[in-house]
């Protein structure tokens, strides 16, 4: 689970490791994987199910240890969920930066951020022909504005007026849940999801289907 130290990441780790799995737990911050594995041992989750990988994604050694420690762990890898992405790299201050587009497209692709989610519902679709005959199944989930620690890091008040347009917006009327994207990538995941492959989920509240997400009124 890469990227599940917080937020949807947190949760989908935690509704796996309840359903059995064994998990894998990936971040940068070794306080939020401590915090997240407190978590899961709270929950009744056995210890010897768990492996902390702490690390940025977008460093090769990191990418080598989460598949390679895993399996040393576990014996095999069968479901992989890239839980990652950042729109800006931290402390540039010129968002057209050149290193802010090295930096946006490298962690979501190695494979400017709108660019980027567009390019990895191709990918995904792509990497489902490409796998479909050794029997991987590659689907993407598109959230909405969904209720995490992200909207919480800036006393801004530009930010909580951006929060608020983007709720506005949805049919539904408020914020997504992390759980509630952790049960859909479960589905995709399980044996009621082995129909489905090169899918794009969007999952936003219906955000995408109101006027004014097109700008109009």
């Amino acid at each position: 689970m890469i990227g599940s130290s917080a937020g949807i990441g947190q949760a989908t780790a935690l509704l796996f490791a309840q359903e059995g799995a064994y998990v894998t737990i990936h971040g940068q911050s070794t306080e939020k994987l401590e915090a997240t594995k407190t978590l899961l041992l709270q929950a009744g989750i056995n210890e010897d199910k768990i492996l902390i990988i702490s690390g940025s994604i977008q460093e090769e050694e990191t990418q080598k240890n989460l598949i390679e420690k895993t399996v040393q762990k576990f014996g095999k890898l069968d479901i992989l969920i890239n839980n990652v992405g950042q729109s800006r790299k931290p402390n540039v201050p010129d968002r057209l930066d050149i290193e802010h587009y090295d930096y946006v497209m490298n962690s979501p692709l190695t494979p400017y951020y709108s660019v980027a989610k567009c390019a990895l519902d191709s990918y995904t679709k792509n990497a489902a022909v490409v796998y479909g005959s050794n029997g991987i199944r590659v689907n993407a989930i598109n959230p909405g504005t969904v209720d995490t620690d992200i909207w919480k890091r800036s006393d801004d008040p530009r930010v909580t007026s951006f929060c608020d347009k983007l709720i506005k917006e949805t049919i539904v009327d408020r914020m997504g849940k992390s759980e509630e994207i952790a049960r859909v990538i479960a589905l995709l995941a399980s044996d009621d999801g082995a129909f489905i492959t090169g899918s794009c989920w969007v999952i936003d509240g219906g955000a995408m289907v109101t006027p004014s997400y097109f700008g109009q009124t």
